[in-house]
């Protein structure tokens, strides 16, 4: 059987892998809270974790939220502590109220964060494009998610001051926010692009005199939202004003042109959103 063993005084083993590192505008610290006391007896909580932090001569308790034996990560602003060295240290109280050895201190040196940058959008006929005053060396990571998102997702990077997000869709809210190297994540920026840009301008107008009517053909547009064309046609030196319906193909028979008339025609793109290209060149001829 052996001898009795006095009962265990629950003083926790002391942390032995305290660990810091900076991370951006944030200190990242992990430890592990051990499973024995000092006299091998089993842990199962602690009444209090103290973790302390700080420079030299200013240090401060961190809050810690684990009572179990078991892996910790604590995250601490960076607060005013760039360009200072950091020192930190924990240990752990058993339910009886006695303390472990504080841990061995760990001291890093804490470089100042990067300002994050101000960004800004707008609306462009190719997608949403991004702005910002760029670093020289710096790299840049684009996140986007919906309006109001806390946890946007990241859709690019760049060395330059600008990225153009060729995914976004009219009509949609989005929230884009930019981290550059060093730095934390910029302020959202709110944007939900509308359609306010016109197709191109119709090509290769060409008109020619037919029998009974007046053919006119043009280079098609090539663009993803085009809803169709539109006929303008002037007589003699009078105005412009609009002839048959939208059309579909780059083509139209003007059947209501009078022999001996001169005319002058012109065509305009429309998009699915109603916006209006400028006019083509003009074709003017007379009819037989």
């Amino acid at each position: 059987m052996g001898d009795p063993l006095p009962p265990s005084l629950h003083i926790p083993v002391a942390v032995a892998d305290l660990r810091a590192e900076q991370n951006t505008d944030r200190i990242e610290i992990r430890f592990t809270l051990p499973p024995l006391t000092t006299d091998n007896a089993r842990v199962k909580r602690f009444q209090d974790v103290e973790l302390v932090g700080g420079p030299e001569g200013s240090q401060g308790r961190i809050a810690v939220t684990a009572s179990e034996p078991g892996p910790v990560d604590v995250a601490v602003p960076v607060s005013d502590w760039g360009g200072k060295p950091v020192m930190f240290r924990v240990r752990s109280q058993g339910v009886r109220g006695r303390w472990s050895e504080w841990s061995e201190p760990v001291t890093i040196a804490v470089a100042a964060p990067v300002a994050a940058p101000v960004v800004r959008a707008e609306s462009t006929a190719g997608g949403v494009k991004l702005t910002w005053e760029s670093v020289a060396g710096a790299n840049y990571l684009i996140f986007r998610g919906a309006a109001g998102d806390a946890t946007p997702v990241q859709i690019g990077s760049t060395a330059a001051s600008e990225f153009l997000d060729r995914e976004a869709q009219f009509d949609t809210a989005y929230s884009y926010r930019v981290q550059s190297t060093g730095s934390p994540l910029s302020a959202p920026v709110e944007i939900t692009p509308k359609d306010t840009f016109p197709p191109a301008a119709p090509t290769g107008l060409s008109a020619i005199a037919g029998t009974g009517a007046v053919q006119l053909s043009w280079n098609p547009v090539e663009e993803a939202d085009l809803a169709g064309y539109q006929v303008f046609r002037a007589e003699g030196e009078g105005a412009f004003i609009r002839v048959g319906g939208r059309l579909s193909a780059p083509s139209f028979g003007d059947r209501d042109a009078r022999p001996g008339a001169a005319y002058r025609y012109r065509v305009t793109a429309l998009d699915t959103a109603g916006n209006e290209s400028p006019p083509s060149e003009t074709a003017a001829l007379s009819v037989p």
